[in-house]
């Protein structure tokens, strides 16, 4: 009975196999007693049935009984009660009982680590369900780093080529999946299936693997045609030989996946009854995860083609079942609640849809606090936007009339939540690093990745050690070139810097937002803008999806308390985007233009497109904003790059002429506190682009630089410039705005000055530098647009001058290496080469690199060069670029540009910033009766003031409002 229950009737129901191992239970526990060897492996048998068919609560008991069973007759620190125990942890994972999993599992290994010795399957096995135990908490720094070492436990044990070693390297995918890092996933997971592909299995073991590799690679868009193709075959096999399998059922669901994600919902919902009708046959449980995650998905069908009753009859049998408490469990029943949201949304029920959205709410803050802090900032932003359906419905509840109108402050908060968190959980991040880097572990880690980012940095500058992703021989191993191992080691280390800090029980703070603590922060008669990009979901039209035609959204929060917040709909996306592409096109234009056209007929031009934006973006609160004096700004996606200053208002003004302006990422920055301010100036200016190698050396040398190895140390800009024939050329005015800095500061609460010009203006100086108090650049920046590496044929080649360096950097995925400041040198990678001893840096300061370093205690950093404040922009995130880098050191604020910048204007406008700054110490008005000067300047002398020679700069950050003195 018992063979025929574990091997003959594998595709039998499973009711069916329970009965028979019961019997077989019963009989052996009546012939044998209940403390026998057989009694408990049967018990462990029938465990693992009840456990896969969803009985997890008779399951447990199962296992516990095998535990005792064992442990009386053998002993607790016996081999057979070290591997029951280790069984049994993952039944009391299923069953939420998570102590008692953890305690398993520990008193298993240690037992099998004593007995057996390091290089036991048991212990092995044991090792991956800690793996798995981690994985299912949501732990996933504790995971990655156990299934790193038991992958390489698994191929010294069972052998590369092995199906134990393949299903430790999905495993490890699923955790690098889990954690967002695409990158890391894929490598570990083909290999995997290549191992498969080779051991001849039969079809059972290999669709088993097979389809459960095809769950994961569905996060790849780009695999999507080939994993039709592989689940079809399989399809195919399946349903001329187990049609009534739980494989083939796996297979049905996956298949129908695919065609829910391609928009054919009658085909997908078909594929999905087939495998529900087949799942309810073989489990015949009501309960197993599998047939509610069928349910959730025939509920979204029904959902999709705009039928809600039947789409709330699935829903509601899939939310009446118990879905269990795991990481796993936790994502289903967020989805179940999510679609029966927005089903009673669409019916009209909003009390009912807004409960089981502060459902979802609560789901989503706890994965928070369990494992986002411990991601890489890409796989932050790539988790944050998973969940653009959840607010999208709740503002369009809000702005439908479903909501009070006295809940905006609650809905902007729970925006709050998600807006700009990324940024601050990078900063939060750095500063806990920096507080344990007395550790000697740790210290050894940070500076391992500080090292790697800067040889990221160098090699996509000059194009050394350049290399393509390489493919085996036989045409399916995809081997990482050296540029991805770096990547991949860097966000291996920062997951374990992660793991140490919880260690030391250091925390970020990811409570909610409060409205009411932001306004505090604004000051008297001021206010907070915050854009949003949303969805808007037509609840009458069953076609409508959140992310169909994205709107921009307002949130308007005046300090006065007697005020409400307010929340307005701009309008579509597109159509404002267009928009803001037409007045930064003009904007571009102004150089050339200025040839055959005068300022003030440019200046016609510019007021017309920026009067209709102003209409778009600020009209809805122009009443407001006449009650204010400072407005803070927290643009969204496109908004980053247009002046907000000026804006023409239905006065004729410029904004700025009637407000003083402020940027941030999202409202949530203003909660983050500054550290004390330090003390002096750093001024470098007119760097010599041209220095040589040896003109540097000396130049360290003189300034007492370690130049040891593993040492951590016109127009204004490149944007439009030729690439492959760029050499930089000095800045005329730039040494003249920094002797302007100098004097003006000198005598001030700011002072000390440092200036370094020419040669001295070098990487290795700025590196060197201890935060001070203020930070002035004055040297040509440089910002590129990714492009698809494809296009690119210059790839292959290490031509090492400044234009081959933008063409590479324009193929580098990360934003933080296609942005950053030129110094000291940086004409010079051409005659560049190495020298014993010495560790010179290129000239080129990239963002990534600035981003390890420390600014905590540095209030201002003026960046005073062309397109310094621009990045990859990311809806909810803001910009990745300079800006970003900056702000993640530490720096309280930055000075920083939007588009090209003309020399002597520069000059002008840095002077008067400073001389307004030294006698106020407000950044803000400082820079707006700065920009105001211009504006009346130029009209007195130009009939005109055009925006392009006095509106690029802005402020961006937390500006302190220190009082002045001398």
């Amino acid at each position: 009975l018992e063979s025929q229950a574990l091997d003959e009737a594998e595709n039998e129901a499973t009711a069916d196999r329970i009965s028979q191992l019961e019997k077989v239970l019963a009989t052996r526990t009546e012939i044998l007693g209940r403390k026998h060897r057989d009694v408990a492996t049967t018990c462990l048998e029938f465990a693992q049935l009840q456990r896969e068919s969803g009985r997890i609560s008779s399951a447990l008991e199962m296992y516990r009984e095998a535990v005792r069973i064992r442990a009386d007759l053998l002993g607790d620190r016996h081999a057979a009660t070290a591997e029951a125990k280790s069984e049994a942890a993952l039944g009391a994972l299923a069953a939420g009982d998570v102590q008692q999993a953890k305690q398993w599992l520990d008193e298993a290994i240690q037992t099998q680590t004593d007995i057996l010795g390091e290089n036991s399957p048991a212990l092995a096995e044991s090792y991956h369900r800690l793996v798995k135990y981690h994985s299912n908490q949501g732990q996933y720094a504790e995971a990655l780093e156990l299934a790193q070492s038991t992958c390489q436990r698994f191929e010294a044990v069972f052998g590369k080529m092995s199906l134990k070693n393949a299903e430790a390297l999905k495993t490890l995918s699923s955790i690098y999946s889990a954690l967002g890092n695409d990158m890391q996933a894929i490598y570990p997971l083909l290999e995997s299936m290549e191992i498969v592909n080779g051991l001849g299995l039969d079809l059972r073991a290999e669709a088993e693997f097979i389809l459960a590799a095809g769950w994961q690679l569905l996060q790849f868009p780009v695999s999507h045609p080939l994993l039709q193709e592989v689940v079809d075959e399989f399809l195919q096999k399946l349903k001329s030989t187990d049609p009534d399998s739980k494989d083939y059922a796996n297979a049905l669901q996956l298949r129908g996946t695919l065609s829910f994600n391609q928009k054919k919902y009658v085909e997908a919902g078909k594929y999905f009854q087939s495998s529900l009708q087949i799942y309810k046959k073989f489990y015949q449980n009501p309960d197993h995860p599998q047939v509610l995650e069928i349910l959730n998905n025939l509920g979204a069908v029904a959902l999709n083609r705009g039928e809600l009753e039947r789409a709330e009859q699935y829903l509601d049998q899939a939310n009446n079942s118990r879905v269990g408490s795991t990481a796993t469990g936790n994502e289903l029943q967020f989805l179940i609640f999510y679609n029966l949201a927005e089903v009673k949304a669409r019916r009209g029920n909003s009390a009912a849809a807004l409960d089981f959205l502060k459902r979802c709410f609560e789901i989503d803050e706890r994965s928070l606090m369990t494992n986002l802090v411990l991601r890489p900032e890409a796989a932050l932003t790539k988790l944050l936007n998973n969940r653009f359906n959840l607010y999208s419905l709740l503002v369009t509840l809000q702005l439908t009339g479903q909501l009070p109108e006295n809940s905006v402050s609650e809905v902007f908060s729970r925006i709050l939540g998600r807006k700009g968190l990324a940024l601050d959980i990078a900063c939060q991040m750095n500063a806990a690093q920096n507080a344990l880097i007395h550790d000697a572990d740790i210290a050894s880690k940070l500076q391992e990745i500080q090292q790697l980012r800067i040889w990221l940095a160098e090699t996509s500058v000059t194009g050394e050690q350049f290399e393509e992703q390489q493919v085996s021989d036989g045409g399916e191993k995809f081997v990482p070139n050296r540029q991805t191992k770096a990547i991949i080691r860097i966000q291996e280390l920062q997951e374990q810097v992660a793991l140490a800090m919880r260690g030391a029980g250091l925390q970020l703070q990811l409570t909610g937002v409060d409205v009411e603590q932001i306004r505090g922060k604004l000051g008297p008669r001021s206010a907070l803008i915050e854009f949003v990009v949303s969805g808007l979901i037509d609840l009458k039209d069953p076609a409508s999806r959140a992310g169909d035609d994205p709107h921009l959204l307002a949130f308007f929060l005046p300090s006065d308390k007697t005020r409400a917040c307010r929340l307005v709909d701009l309008g579509r996306l597109k159509e404002i985007n267009d928009q803001i592409e037409k007045l930064r096109g003009h904007i571009e234009r102004v150089p050339r233009s200025l040839r055959f056209m005068s300022e003030e007929e440019l200046e016609s031009q510019y007021q017309e497109l920026s009067s209709s934006l102003y209409r778009s973006l600020l009209q809805p609160f122009d009443e407001e904003l006449t009650n204010i004096e400072n407005l803070v700004v927290a643009p969204d996606g496109q908004l980053h790059f247009i002046p907000f200053a000026a804006l023409n208002r239905a006065n004729g003004h410029y904004l700025v002429e009637d407000l003083a302006i402020s940027y941030v990422s999202s409202g949530r920055d203003l909660l983050r506190e500054n550290a004390a301010p330090g003390r002096g100036t750093l001024v470098l200016a007119d760097p010599d682009y041209d220095a040589t190698r040896k003109e540097r050396i000396t130049t360290a040398k003189t300034l007492g630089i370690d130049l040891s190895p593993n040492v951590s140390l016109a127009l204004r800009g490149a944007g439009q410039m030729e690439l492959r024939s760029l050499r930089w050329r000095p800045l005329p005015g730039a040494r003249q705005e920094a002797e302007s800095v100098q004097t003006q500061l000198k005598d001030s609460i700011y002072g000390p000055v440092q200036v370094f010009y020419g040669g001295d203006a070098a990487e290795e100086v700025f590196k060197t530098v201890v935060s001070p108090r203020i930070i002035h650049i004055a040297t040509h920046g440089f910002y590129l647009p990714f492009e698809n590496v494809g296009t690119y044929n210059e790839s292959r080649s290490v031509q090492r001058s400044s234009g081959s360096a933008l063409g590479r950097l324009r193929y580098v995925d990360n934003p933080l290496l296609r942005s950053g400041l030129v110094l000291a040198g940086a004409n010079q990678l051409a005659t560049s080469s190495e020298e014993r001893g010495i560790n010179l840096e290129d000239g080129w300061l990239t963002a990534q690199e600035i981003s390890s370093m420390d600014f905590r205690n540095t209030e201002l950093i003026v960046l005073s060069a062309c397109e310094s404040g621009l990045g990859d922009s990311e809806l909810g995130n803001g910009v990745r670029g300079l800006q970003r880098a900056f702000l993640i050191a530490g720096a309280h604020s930055l000075l920083t540009s939007m588009f090209e910048v003309p020399d002597t204007e520069t000059r002008e406008l840095m002077g008067l910033f400073y001389q307004k700054f030294v006698q106020s110490g407000d950044q803000v008005k400082s820079m707006q009766w700065a920009q105001q000067k211009l504006i009346l300047k130029r009209r007195d002398q130009s009939k005109a003031a055009h925006p392009f020679f006095w509106a690029s700069f802005f402020i961006v950050g937390q500006p302190e409002r220190t009082p002045a003195g001398k």
